[in-house]
């Protein structure tokens, strides 16, 4: 539910939050099923997923973080969370090489 003192970016990142723990549960769930029951590859390409979107949710935090900062005009929070941001995107430009 919308509180009238949350911003929009706040209550967005609330219910991304939520989504993404409805998606994980029952992903992992599935997947150890699938993977330990049965030996079935799909189930390591489930659990697989399910990682990868668990990976994701902190950093979509940080740049709902570093937005809500710049909407706030909080600029050494915001400078923080870019420095955040760059030093994920240099660990994951470097680690394809």
């Amino acid at each position: 539910m919308y509180h009238p003192d949350e911003s929009p970016i706040e209550y967005g990142r609330r219910i991304l939050n939520r989504a993404g723990i409805a998606v994980i549960t029952p992903l992992f769930i599935w997947g150890l099923v699938a993977r330990l029951g049965f030996g079935s590859s799909t189930g390591a390409a489930v659990l697989g997923f399910a990682c990868a979107v668990l990976v994701a949710m902190p950093v979509l935090n940080v740049i709902a973080v570093f937005a809500e900062e710049i909407r706030r005009r909080d600029w050494p929070f915001a400078c923080a969370a870019a420095f955040v941001l760059l030093m994920l995107a240099i660990s994951l430009t470097t680690s394809f090489r």
